[in-house]
């Protein structure tokens, strides 16, 4: 429904409000409300127009002694709630303006023992007011010494939240430099493969490397270090916040059980003297009620007495630990940015040496070395390798990589011949390792084995003749061309139809000796444009005069066979029909008849009586033209047609 009744602290005190139904207990919300704050309560329970009691208390004011109990400052009021949906704010400064009843009672035992112009001097009221107080005074002095041992609980568990805190920091550092001691390790093969001084800087380069991830880890242990203090540390002020307050604390819990009895034995002194002020039998005697209350207060007196160097020795115990702990803290963030700033001065100063060794790189130095290593002459040619054993002593040999750079002057290496610029090809039967540490490492192990060293030299090729200026060996071709021209049966100018009213397209044609007429658009440098099976095709010559023909190509396909025509012209049509001629006969059979002009009907087939007379054609060794063809006239029949014989096969051709 959205109807609120709100309450504002606008006061210094710490106030707890409850809002109870009138005439009854039943309490619908409650809250302990801080300086500034505001509580609302909406809803449940509140309902629009209706008055409640509210019942506001103050936690931060020492308790009131009303005659016969302690009990805190109270104010009852009335508040309404909105009579529609919105809300309805109280200040509590404006409800706690009038003192509480409790201190209006107070005031009024004032007035009656004349502290306020009244005129009873009775000696038991103004005791009795003396004494009220005096229970407001220790009430408040007590709440102070609450307070002053929470605040020293809570500056040891500060103290050991801000170790904490600090170690947590540190263990985040610990990783950090774990993470880069490992990235510092990675740096793989680099430099294996270079040469000069591009070589010599990536050495230096890993070696920097290699030193960083040492020195990386060293720190990281001394931070690891500093950790386990720092928890160390943390686990004392730990123990100290357990232990500062608890003899304090025993204490004032002793005094506040001794205030009681001393509240009981006066609470019934009080009442015995109501009593005898009505003239009634007296339940004790007043005296002796007094003095249990005196003889009380002396023991409460002296518990006190023993409270204050109590509270002094906690406090003074705190303080020393509390300098202790800071001291400590002081020396290991100083320690450890000393450390930090050590560490990374030595890095900048490694990587300013490194920089600076940066500098004598030289490109033209590293690319003669790697040309003096491409021109090295290896064991393809044995007239320029030379096997030398040396003694397992100083060989007197300086090299980079495989070459030799250096021959000591009186050495083995002098003396059996060596010179600078050879290269070692193998060292005890085995290829010599790319780089110069590896090889070094073998020739100690050689050494300390006290067997002779063999090692296979190579010589180098003049700087005059490299071998990127030696030509390739040549291949032999002719022999290619005669190996090509071998599986061709006729190579020729050809044209091509593209479909059957396109237009001509002059090609180079091939038929190769498996019977496979390939069509080149230009010539035999392109790809193939078509290829006809002439083993599956059929022909009709067109025209005779033009070299026009009709080629009727079978093709398998998934679904089966297809028919597809393919319109051809050669420039020597008799040639062409020489070298096509057997692979038609072959596809045809025996009885196959040569093709006539398109003037003239197709002739059909006979079948041959006897199929296993089929044949292969072998055209003459020197062909000459087509019978029936003049040496003028290409547009003469081709061939006669064949006479039938007698068994009822076609005659053969004598020119087949």
């Amino acid at each position: 429904m959205g109807i609120s009744i709100s309450f504002e602290n606008d006061t210094n005190k710490i106030l707890q409000v409850s809002i109870q139904i009138r005439g009854s207990r039943i309490s619908v919300g409650s809250a302990v409300i801080k300086p500034k704050d505001t509580y609302t309560k909406t809803d449940k329970g509140i309902s629009a127009s209706m008055t409640y009691n509210a019942i506001i208390e103050d936690l931060t004011s020492p308790m009131i002694f009303t005659g016969s109990k302690y009990e805190t400052p109270k104010w009852y009021c009335q508040v309404q709630a909105p009579s529609m949906k919105g809300e309805k704010r109280y200040l509590l400064s404006e409800l706690t303006s009038q003192p509480p009843p409790s201190e209006k009672r107070l005031s009024a035992a004032r007035r009656s023992s004349g502290g306020e112009g009244g005129s009873n001097k009775d000696k038991f009221e103004e005791m009795e007011l003396k004494h009220m107080l005096y229970v407001k005074a220790v009430g408040e002095y007590w709440g102070e010494q609450g307070l002053g041992l929470s605040a020293l609980a809570n500056r040891a568990a500060s103290a050991q939240e801000t170790y904490k805190a600090f170690a947590g920091a540190v263990a985040g550092d610990i990783n950090h430099y774990k993470q880069m001691a490992s990235g510092f390790e990675k740096v793989g093969n680099l430099g294996n493969s270079e040469y000069g001084t591009v070589k010599d800087f990536c050495n230096e380069y890993v070696n920097m490397r290699k030193l960083d991830a040492k020195e990386t880890r060293s720190h990281a242990e001394g931070l690891i270090k500093q950790h386990q203090a720092l928890l160390s540390h943390a686990d004392q002020m730990g123990k100290f916040k357990n232990t500062v307050g608890i003899p304090v604390k025993a204490l004032k819990e002793k005094i506040n059980q001794s205030r009681q009895t001393c509240l009981k034995h006066f609470t019934k002194y009080r009442q015995v003297k109501d009593v005898e002020a009505k003239g009634t039998k007296l339940p004790e005697e007043p005296f002796l009620c007094l003095l249990k209350y005196q003889q009380a207060a002396n023991g409460l007196d002296r518990e006190e007495a023993g409270y204050l160097p109590a509270i002094n020795e906690a406090a003074r115990s705190m303080k020393d630990a509390d300098a202790k702990r800071i001291r400590h803290l002081q020396t290991a963030i100083a320690t450890m940015l000393q450390a930090e700033k050590t560490y990374h001065l030595q890095r900048i100063q490694r990587i300013e040496a490194l920089l600076k060794a940066s500098e004598s790189i030289n490109a033209e130095a590293d690319y003669k070395m790697f040309s003096s290593e491409l021109n090295w002459v290896g064991a393809g040619d044995p007239s320029k390798v030379k096997e030398i054993k040396f003694q397992p002593t100083e060989l007197g040999l300086v090299f980079i990589n495989r070459v030799v750079t250096e021959v000591k002057s009186g050495s083995q290496a002098e003396k059996l011949g060596v010179v600078p610029g050879w290269h070692m090809l193998q060292i005890d039967g085995k290829t010599t390792p790319p780089t110069h540490r590896q090889t070094e490492v073998i020739l100690a192990q050689l050494k300390k084995s006290g067997r002779t060293i063999s090692i296979k030299f190579g010589k180098t090729l003049n700087e005059s003749d490299p071998f990127y200026r030696q030509p390739p060996p040549t291949r032999d071709a002719k022999l290619m061309q005669t190996l090509l021209d071998n599986e061709v049966a006729y190579k020729g100018n050809i044209s091509v139809k593209s479909g059957i009213m396109g237009n001509w397209m002059e090609c180079t044609g091939v038929i190769s000796t498996t019977g496979k007429l390939h069509v080149f658009k230009k010539n035999l440098l392109e790809q193939v444009h078509v290829s006809i099976s002439l083993v599956d095709s059929e022909m009709e010559v067109k025209s005779a005069q033009s070299g026009e023909i009709l080629l009727k190509e079978t093709q398998a396909g998934i679904f089966g066979s297809k028919l597809v025509k393919h319109c051809i012209k050669v420039d020597n049509p008799s040639e062409w029909l020489r070298q096509a001629n057997p692979f038609l006969v072959r596809a045809q059979g025996a009885d196959y008849q040569p093709p006539l002009p398109s003037s003239s009907p197709l002739r059909t087939r006979v079948p041959p009586a006897n199929p296993g007379a089929l044949r292969a054609r072998v055209p003459p060794a020197n062909p000459g033209p087509i019978p029936g063809a003049s040496p003028d006239n290409d547009t003469a029949p081709l061939r006669s047609p064949p006479q039938p014989a007698q068994n009822g096969t076609d005659v053969q051709d004598p020119n087949l």
